[in-house]
């Protein structure tokens, strides 16, 4: 096995595909030598397997991974996944609870919507940030929440979902948001306290000369 990545220690676990596997791309493996050596296959990047852009290195798995098995199931990719065509008038549809709560009617089944446990410490939000609605008859509700949060990338498991669910990862914060959306079909937007010019935001229609009906105060 020949590698030429620089971001492998003794005792990594990682993606291997033997000779005769395909890959994403449509590229079959086969014996070849490298500087000098036979190398029987590869070891695998998150952008060789299509899981990410990534092609940097090779993908880390996780250190209790059995070894041996199929990656497949280890990275998730043999989810079942349903492409569901919702129509426009159905916006109540357009999420993951919103299909599962039709689908408990049609079977008669009960429906739980599963509770959120947020652990809160500090002051309110409202004594950092606050929310100024001036068009109610289009915006009913609009809530904030203020968060101490370290920019990086998701858990894998997150990253696996969004991209299953046809979006690209980005990075924990930016994940988390379209994550919930797909989940309660609820829009959420992430803002950074420090950089806005106003400790807070309103909702209004937009101005002349405006590119968004969001703004700082």
């Amino acid at each position: 096995m020949v590698c030429g990545a620089r971001n492998l220690q003794p005792g990594d676990v990682v993606p291997y595909a033997p000779v005769g596997a395909t890959l994403p791309g449509g590229i079959t493996l086969e014996r070849r030598k490298i500087r000098g050596e036979v190398s029987e296959g590869m070891l695998c990047s998150a952008a060789e397997l299509n899981l990410g852009d990534d092609h940097s290195g090779i993908l880390h798995l996780s250190p209790d991974t059995e070894l041996g098995i199929d990656a497949a199931s280890t990275l998730g990719l043999d989810d079942a996944v349903f492409d569901v065509d919702v129509t426009p008038n159905r916006a109540d549809a357009m999420s993951v609870v919103g299909i599962a709560r039709d689908l408990a009617a049609r079977a008669g089944v009960a429906f739980t919507l599963p509770d959120a446990d947020l652990e809160t410490a500090g002051d309110p939000t409202a004594t950092s940030a606050s929310i100024v609605v001036e068009e109610p008859g289009r915006c009913t509700r609009f809530t904030a929440r203020v968060l101490d949060v370290t920019p990086g990338p998701s858990p894998e498991w997150i990253a696996r979902r969004l991209r299953l669910a046809g979006m690209r990862p980005i990075s924990n914060i930016v994940d988390v948001t379209n994550y919930v959306m797909l989940e309660r079909g609820q829009p959420l937007h992430a803002f950074d306290l420090d950089l806005l010019p106003g400790a807070g935001i309103v909702v209004r229609l937009a101005e002349p000369g405006s590119g968004s009906p969001l703004s700082t105060p």
